[in-house]
C-alpha cells in the first residue's frame, strides 16, 4: 500500500527513489526500482541504465525499463562491453537483460558490437571457457551468441560451431539449436 501511494506522487518522488536504487538494504533498491517502473518516466531510464551496470544491481531495474519502454538499442546496447570481461558474473547477467529488453520492447540492435564482443570473448576468455564450461564467462558467450543467432545474424555461426564442447552436452544442445534457427548461412 505505502509503495502505491508513493507512486501516486508521481515525479515528485523520482529523486527520492533513484537514490533508493543505491541504498544498502536490497528491499529498498528493489522496491525503488519497481516504483520507478510504476511512475514511467522517460526521465528514469538512464538512472535505471546506470545503476544496471553495477553487479549489486536489483532485477527489478529491467523490469522497470520494461515499465517504461521508452529506451533505445543503443541504450541497451551501452549496458556491455570490453570492461566487462574482467566480470564474468556482471558480464553474464547484462547480456542477459540486453537480450529479454530488447526482445520484449522488439527494439532493433546493432549486431556488429555484439559480435565483436563475442569474438573478443573467445579471443581473451579462451582459457577460462575450456576449464569451465558452465560457468559465467560461458554463459555469457552462449546467451551472446544465442541471442545474435535468434536475430538472424550469420556472423554468429562460426562462433557458434567454436562454442561446442565435448563435456557439456547442455551447451552442446543450445548452441545445436541455434544452429538449426539460424539456418543455412552458406
Amino acid at each position: 500500500y505505502a509503495a502505491r501511494q508513493v507512486a501516486l506522487m508521481g515525479e515528485y518522488a523520482l529523486p527520492n527513489l533513484y537514490r533508493g536504487l543505491w541504498h544498502d538494504e536490497e528491499v529498498i533498491q528493489r522496491m525503488s526500482a519497481v516504483i520507478i517502473g510504476w511512475i514511467g518516466d522517460v526521465e528514469s531510464v538512464e538512472p535505471l541504465l546506470l545503476r544496471m551496470r553495477f553487479p549489486d544491481a536489483p532485477l527489478e531495474t529491467e523490469y522497470a525499463l520494461r515499465k517504461i519502454g521508452s529506451i533505445t538499442g543503443e541504450q541497451i546496447l551501452s549496458l556491455v562491453g570490453r570492461q566487462d570481461l574482467s566480470n564474468a558474473k556482471l558480464l553474464d547477467r547484462k547480456i542477459s537483460s540486453v537480450s529479454r529488453l530488447s526482445d520484449s520492447l522488439r527494439l532493433p540492435i546493432d549486431p556488429v558490437p555484439l559480435v565483436s564482443l563475442a569474438e573478443e570473448i573467445e579471443q581473451t576468455q579462451a582459457r577460462e571457457l575450456e576449464e569451465d564450461p558452465f560457468g559465467h564467462m560461458a554463459s555469457a558467450r552462449l546467451n551472446l551468441l544465442r541471442f545474435l543467432a535468434g536475430r538472424g545474424v550469420s556472423k554468429s555461426a562460426p562462433l557458434l560451431v567454436r562454442a561446442f564442447h565435448p563435456e557439456a552436452e547442455e551447451v552442446n544442445l543450445a548452441v545445436t539449436r541455434a544452429l538449426i534457427g539460424l539456418g543455412d548461412v552458406a
